[in-house]
């Protein structure tokens, strides 16, 4: 009898910005959550950037734009299409 072990999934749930305090200064990380193998939820910091002149309107677009590229997701829509016509 051969018994083959099934290992969950690991669920990624996207990336986003958030500063941390150091004895230094504040420190702009992107962080990605996900959930481990168990089912639960988990950060790790993708990258420490210092404190870059980054807006607070940009950093969703930002993050949302390396997670598509780390992972080579597609968008599901054109978002250039027209969605409804004037």
């Amino acid at each position: 009898m051969h018994l083959t072990a099934t290992l969950p999934v690991v669920y990624d749930t996207g990336m986003f910005f958030r500063t941390k305090k150091s004895p230094s200064g504040s420190v702009l990380q992107l962080v990605e959550s996900y959930r481990d193998r168990a089912g639960r939820p988990r950060q790790r910091v993708v990258i420490s950037l210092g404190a870059p002149a980054i807006s607070d309107e940009h950093k969703p677009l930002i993050a949302k734009a390396v997670e598509k590229r780390l992972y080579g997701r597609k968008e599901l829509f054109d978002w250039d299409y027209p969605l409804c016509e004037s």
